[in-house]
């Protein structure tokens, strides 16, 4: 083999291990992208049941997320713009229209969200604490409450309501999968900021 066989040859194996490297990059993207889908059930999302959704089930969660993105950016408009009095009226009318108990309380965090991104703190607690008439069900509100409460750090209301959720792990509200011993994990450690804080 001469010299510029050689070289080919290396040149050829070389770019064979390049395309297979970026080949099974795209594989591995590819299936991280259709889990996220899945697992959000975007696309071949699961009833309750465990039966697979329907596309008209599939299409009325996208068509919800449009009208819940269009709410919140009315919101969020008239909030910074000073006029949290129309930013209350539009989540008010949101949530009297909604017949779920859960998205209830879910259009009042929101509305608490929204208050809380426009500097109006206060505002933001009084409105997510109006969500506690809504179920029995806490732990969408305890959920948010002990962020709300840290970040203002007010710690001992943090702690508490970090224990709540807790409580309220098993929740069906609870998508994101957190439990009981970590949300008493974020109460210890806010329970350690709060005494640092204090020396």
């Amino acid at each position: 083999m001469n010299k510029k066989t050689k070289q080919f040859n290396l040149w050829l194996k070389e770019y064979k291990k390049a395309i297979i490297i970026c080949v099974s990059l795209v594989v591995v993207l590819g299936a991280g992208v259709f889990g996220a889908l899945y697992y959000f059930n975007i696309i071949g999302g699961t009833s309750e049941g465990g039966q697979p959704e329907s596309q008209e089930v599939v299409q009325a969660r996208v068509e919800q997320s449009k009208k819940d993105g269009k709410l919140r950016d009315e919101a969020v408009s008239a909030a910074q713009s000073g006029d949290t009095a129309k930013s209350a009226e539009l989540y008010k009318q949101a949530v009297a229209d909604e017949p779920n108990v859960e998205r209830k309380v879910q259009l009042q965090l929101d509305q608490s969200a929204v208050l809380y991104s426009a500097d109006k703190y206060d505002e933001a607690i009084a409105v997510a604490k109006v969500a506690d008439a809504f179920s029995e069900d806490k732990f969408l509100l305890a959920d948010w409450l002990s962020r709300l409460y840290e970040d203002r750090q007010n710690y001992p209301e943090a702690i508490k309501y970090y224990k709540l959720a807790g409580e309220w792990a098993k929740s069906g509200s609870n998508k994101t999968g957190i439990s009981k011993e970590q949300f008493y994990a974020e109460a210890e450690r806010v329970q350690a900021l709060m005494k640092t804080g204090k020396e």
